[in-house]
């Protein structure tokens, strides 16, 4: 569902000028490690590239009084340029960085095999035969672009369908904090009607021709009860059978109360 947004537009433009900056941050240390990129998903990434990135200072051991653990000198120091940037928002970036960098990473592999279709090609028109066509380029390096800002949880809350009001974690000028941002319903939204049975997932704001757009999907909360609670309210009687196979393939069960014993022509009381 698309909203527009019509309040506090420059602590979002200051944010998304930020989230930008600190994505193309993150690609840049991402092509600087290439060679790591195909054996990341999106945890074992976000742990490699915060390594790579976070400074964490050590803890004291209690019993030895020495320090341990942290990560005090990383090679690409992300407080350097910006400090005290929110853990959620920048493991949201390090996740879409991640992302983009892998999808680049496939559709270059994909080039490479037809540079060698054009090796091919050389030694098939030398042959006199047909050259196999192909028109596509090596896919370029991605940069932050016109990406929008993807808030995770702890980067947004209460979204209110009746006021139309949602609370976002922005950059301030000075800090960051939450503010209340205003949306206006689009046309398309008005004709949703949903009630407290939906949820809302994770909300992104881009801008497009100087207006700045809120972007939510919903999901309907399921009844469907827990096999545990089904179990602890409807209290079902349970058929255990003990596979006896060690003794000429039988099987002695209890069931109802009486013993059933399972052998090869058939099932005997």
């Amino acid at each position: 569902m698309r909203r527009f947004i019509t309040g506090s537009p420059e602590m979002i433009r200051r944010t998304e000028e930020i989230y930008r900056a600190v994505l193309g941050f993150y690609l840049d240390v991402i092509h600087d490690n290439l060679d790591k990129l195909p054996g990341w998903d999106r945890n074992s990434g976000t742990r490699a590239l915060e390594k790579l990135t976070v400074r964490t200072e050590p803890r004291m051991n209690r019993k030895t009084g020495k320090p341990f653990g942290g990560n005090p000198n990383p090679p690409y120091p992300i407080d350097a340029v910006w400090p005290k940037f929110p853990a959620y928002l920048r493991r949201a970036i390090i996740s879409k960085a991640i992302g983009m960098a892998k999808s680049w990473h496939s559709n270059y592999q994909r080039c490479r095999k037809k540079e060698r279709i054009q090796d091919r090609n050389e030694r098939r028109v030398a042959e006199g035969k047909k050259p196999i066509l192909f028109d596509e380029h090596p896919p370029k390096y991605p940069a932050a672009g016109n990406v929008g800002i993807t808030f995770y949880k702890g980067d947004f809350k209460n979204l209110s369908l009746k006021t139309n009001t949602i609370q976002l974690k922005v950059w301030d000028g000075s800090d960051w904090r939450f503010i209340t941002v205003e949306v206006e319903s689009t046309s398309h939204s008005r004709k949703l009607h949903l009630d407290d049975s939906w949820e809302m997932t994770v909300p992104t704001i881009y801008e497009k021709e100087g207006i700045f757009y809120l972007v939510t999907a919903f999901e309907k909360k399921s009844n469907v009860m827990k096999f545990a609670d089904y179990y602890r309210s409807k209290n079902p009687k349970v058929l255990a059978v003990d596979l006896n196979l060690g003794r000429k393939n039988r099987a002695v069960a209890p069931w109802w109360g009486r013993t059933v014993r399972f052998t090869k022509s058939g099932t005997s009381a």
